[in-house]
């Protein structure tokens, strides 16, 4: 059942994606959703990974998109929101230069960042655009989700598998909530929906 609600979200998020509509951060309205309350992690032999935050109903309407480097860091980390009235949101950050594998936009210029600083990108006319950052909870965010991929490393396969959400997962639970997404509005961070990030 969770797989048919993860599947019918992503179907919808790629359809807002694809209308490609645009609209000025003040005039955005998010979708109200409950608080996630379960997460589930998995990340592939290819350097990317999804992390799924189900409600306490088992409805996922927010999950996080990454992309890593040969050394398992994150570099680039999707953020999506899709409400149930097929509306749907996202924030690409970013850590160190760009990982030019996750866009399909085009760049007018790609900022040389150095391999600790903090970015955010984007999307104005159909362009990419970089912008250094710091901020503390998206440090934490890029730090819990490094720790998170090890944790996956280290459990898939293994005969000890826990069943209760770890501090690095609760961590991240605590990120998604309501009052972030507000300040990722206010921030111009949250925008529409769109294609210039590529979605797996």
């Amino acid at each position: 059942m969770r797989d048919l609600t993860v599947g019918i979200l992503i179907g919808i998020f790629l359809i807002a994606s694809a209308a490609g509509a645009v609209a000025q951060t003040s005039l955005l309205t998010l979708p109200k959703v409950l608080e996630p309350k379960v997460i589930a992690i998995n990340y592939s032999n290819d350097h990317r990974g999804r992390v799924l935050a189900a409600d306490d109903k088992g409805r996922v309407q927010q999950w996080l998109e990454v992309w890593e480097n040969e050394a398992k860091v994150p570099t680039v980390v999707t953020y999506v929101l899709a409400g149930l009235d097929r509306s749907a949101f996202s924030v690409i950050w970013g850590q160190g230069p760009v990982n030019m594998r996750a866009f399909n936009c085009k760049v007018e210029n790609v900022p040389k960042f150095a391999d600790n600083a903090m970015w955010v990108a984007t999307v104005e006319k159909g362009t990419l655009k970089f912008k250094e950052i710091n901020d503390n909870d998206i440090k934490g965010l890029f730090a819990n989700l490094f720790r998170s991929r090890n944790d996956w490393d280290r459990e898939v396969g293994s005969q000890h598998q826990r069943h209760r959400t770890n501090i690095t997962e609760s961590n991240i639970l605590s990120f998604l909530k309501e009052k972030n997404r507000e300040r990722w509005l206010q921030e111009g961070w949250l925008q529409n929906a769109n294609d210039c990030v590529k979605h797996f």
